[in-house]
């Protein structure tokens, strides 16, 4: 009867410490998928928020100069300083979100990389360009502080990217002025 006892308390003993263990891995594995979710909710709002934020711009030029060209609204990509657009972009132009243009801070994707954006006349996509893939090589640039890297766009941008996409509706721009 004590033999019998001990083989009962040993087994409980590993049911329980199998239960603490399929547990801690489950809590584990949870966490982890709510880090995750966190992470591309924060990514998906970073997006919004650049979208937008090109969106007002291009409605406030719009109402400040009715006779602007409508391809001038969008703001372009950085120029030669960190977060200042260019003052041209014809044709499709690529480049990092021009954020200090726009009134924000620096945007990040959920890899911790800086947006970049793609214009073209009435439309931008904003892109989250993700960790390097392979064949990329995002050599830091001395230059550039805030959002370190070049601005070689096959080094951030490729078809696997999370973009929004916003193109200018020349009726509700012109709606949108008093």
């Amino acid at each position: 009867p004590a033999m019998r006892r001990q083989r009962g308390a040993a087994l409980l003993l590993v049911v329980a410490v199998l239960f603490a263990v399929t547990a801690a891995a489950a809590f584990a594995t949870i966490r982890r998928e709510a880090r995750r979710d966190a992470t591309e909710l924060a990514q998906q709002q970073a997006l919004a928020q650049a979208r937008d934020a090109l969106r007002g711009l291009a409605y406030q030029r719009h109402c400040n100069d009715h006779a602007r060209p409508l391809d001038t609204l969008l703001a372009c990509p950085e120029a030669a300083t960190e977060g200042d657009a260019a003052a041209l972009c014809p044709g499709l132009t690529r480049g990092w979100l021009p954020w200090r243009t726009l009134g924000l801070a620096p945007l990040h994707d959920a890899s911790g990389t800086c947006l970049w954006i793609e214009r073209n006349g009435l439309g931008v996509r904003v892109i989250a360009p993700g960790a390097p893939r392979a064949g990329q090589v995002r050599a830091p640039d001395p230059a550039r502080v805030i959002c370190p890297g070049s601005a070689d766009p096959a080094q951030y941008l490729d078809a696997s990217d999370v973009a929004l996409d916003l193109t200018l509706d020349p009726a509700a721009l012109t709606a949108a002025c008093p």
